[in-house]
């Protein structure tokens, strides 16, 4: 397979180059509403119209920053040719100066309702060098105020065969306080043939170091095979994750190689594998130990989940930066643009690149708050509901019963009266059960 290396010129960036916002099945397939509700209808006028009018609340609640950085030095990009497009790593610092722009437009933007308590960093953020990261970190303190480490959610990707672990102590200078390693099992890197997905067997020392820098949070999130053939492969990786016992595990699969038409969840085998081992099951292929904090929240009622996972922070709007990157403002979501020379373009003309959203009406509203509080808590409090939304539940949702009887009858749900609750079998099945209440 041919690869394509790129001039660093942004024009000359293929118009087919795009960035998807994850390469793998992402809690933002997990929420209502999905990003295939979303209309070009929607603009950079609209997402400014949803800042006013947070504004003019006169408080707003904290917000949560999302960076999505490209994997510059890996084939990740695919033109109409089929050949896979490396934009070389020359083009990090040319793509680093347009998401300090944006970061500088978004800070005016929301200039007095700029406190942080939530950051993550996805996508292949170390293929910035130290001097970049330090560098984009400064500037997006220039223009956000973060709360102090203890009391948010400051967490970062990283490919543990792709940086030196020593590098990590670095990481923890910059403020994250979480971390997250991605691994897969040898069976998937031949069979997905992406070099980002690697073996189990090495990635170790990386938590180990982790532990030594105090991260208050490890977790691995193993890439698994979509093929049963590979099951036996996957069950022994996931065997070496635990065995190193990190704070967090999460399952999940290459996105594109899955009929992306009915949601996707881990084997109920690796699923097992870890409750047998002391981790709880949180929902949506999430596992945690007893003493972590998603456990914790959990307990006590008030764990979260937005476009990119759980948190144990409550209705934070969320500030994506970079091609793709999904943001959620009061009722509104917004995407960028997917293409690297849209979102230069975008910022050339000093806007930010919107390229499509919606705004939430009082129906999608409601199916958001019932879709969180099953994954969140595995039950719903029905008189809550009413009473929050002036409606009669069993009325109201009359289509969403019949299906729910079915799930009832399998045993995965107790429908009573003033409460739906998602039975222990039926955990493992939620993502199928809260897109009952999806349009």
């Amino acid at each position: 397979m041919q690869v394509v290396k790129l001039p660093t010129n942004k024009t000359t960036l293929p118009r087919t180059g795009t960035l998807r916002s994850t390469d793998y099945v992402a809690a933002c397939d997990s929420v209502y509403p999905t990003s295939a509700h979303f209309s070009d209808d929607f603009t950079y006028r609209d997402y400014l119209h949803a800042v006013a009018a947070l504004r003019m609340r006169g408080r707003s609640n904290a917000l949560a920053l999302y960076f999505n950085l490209p994997f510059f030095d890996a084939h990740t990009y695919s033109g109409d040719s089929g050949n896979v497009v490396s934009i070389g790593s020359e083009n990090a610092a040319l793509y680093l100066s347009y998401l300090k722009r944006e970061i500088k437009l978004q800070g005016r933007l929301l200039s007095g309702m700029n406190r942080v308590e939530g950051l993550h960093f996805s996508g292949a953020p170390l293929c910035l060098n130290q001097t970049q990261l330090e560098e984009l970190m400064l500037h997006v303190h220039r223009w956000f105020k973060f709360a102090p480490g203890k009391k948010g959610e400051y967490s970062i990707e990283v490919d543990p065969y792709q940086v030196a672990p020593e590098r990590l102590y670095g990481l923890r200078e910059l403020g994250f306080n979480r971390i997250c390693l991605l691994v897969g099992s040898g069976n998937m890197a031949m069979h997905h043939g992406d070099d980002r997905i690697k073996r189990t067997t090495g990635f170790q020392p990386m938590i180990e170091v982790s532990r030594a820098a105090d991260f208050r949070s490890i977790k691995v999130t193993l890439v698994c095979s979509p093929s049963q053939r590979h099951r036996t492969s996957d069950m022994d990786a996931l065997a070496e994750v635990i065995k190193a016992k990190p704070d967090r595990i999460g399952i999940t699969y290459p996105a594109q190689a899955l009929d992306t038409r009915h949601p996707v969840r881990a084997d109920d085998e690796l699923m097992d594998m870890c409750a047998r081992s002391g981790y709880i099951h949180v929902g949506l292929d999430q596992f945690a130990l007893p003493a972590d904090d998603w456990i914790i929240a959990q307990t006590q009622g008030r764990l979260h989940h937005n476009l990119y996972g759980y948190s144990t922070r409550a209705d934070m709007n969320l500030i994506s930066f970079g091609v793709s990157a999904i943001s959620s403002v009061g009722g509104s979501y917004s995407q960028n643009v997917q293409r690297f020379d849209a979102y230069y373009d975008s910022l050339d003309r000093n806007e930010l690149p919107v390229a499509r959203g919606m705004r939430l009406s009082i129906d999608d509203i409601l199916r958001r708050t019932i879709v969180e509080m099953l994954t969140c808590q595995f039950e719903l409090s029905i008189p809550v509901i009413e009473q929050a939304f002036s409606i009669s539940f069993a009325e109201y949702f009359q289509r969403e019963y019949l299906m729910l009887a079915e799930f009832e009858r399998c045993g995965l749900v107790a429908i009573e009266l003033e409460w739906l609750t998602i039975t222990a079998t039926g955990r493992k099945r939620i993502r199928d059960i809260s897109m009952v209440f999806c349009r």
